[in-house]
């Protein structure tokens, strides 16, 4: 599973799990409005809506330095997990809420199993 860690297939996959759970993000946004105000899981400083994923979209891209494209991997992943965090809020309103995530990682997946505590800021 290692030796996936930071392929172009790996990060172009998250690239667009992200811009896809934005999408969807947005989507319920502009149905419910501002009202909905709570904590990014990644940035816990800031408020989840507030987060740039464009940006962020723009700077973690596929490299030919290796280290590059582990940390462009890693905070991708992360990133999948933020925004599948605040699509969970935005139809979840505030409940604590247990869900497996399975993330593809070209000939396998990847599970993650979290319990968050999604409290309105």
């Amino acid at each position: 599973m290692a030796s996936l860690l930071g392929s172009e297939y790996c990060i172009e996959s998250l690239r667009g799990d992200v811009s896809d759970l934005q999408s969807a993000v947005a989507d319920v946004l502009s149905r419910v409005g501002p009202s909905a105000s709570f904590r990014s899981w990644k940035y816990p400083d800031k408020v989840s809506t507030d987060v740039n994923i464009a940006e962020l979209l723009e700077t973690h891209v596929y490299s030919e330095d290796e280290e590059e494209r582990q940390i462009a991997h890693v905070v991708l992943m992360e990133l999948v997990i933020d925004r599948w965090s605040c699509s969970i809020y935005l139809h979840n309103f505030g409940t604590v809420y247990t869900f497996i995530l399975s993330v593809h990682l070209g000939h396998g997946y990847c599970t993650f199993i979290a319990v968050l505590n999604l409290n309105r800021v």
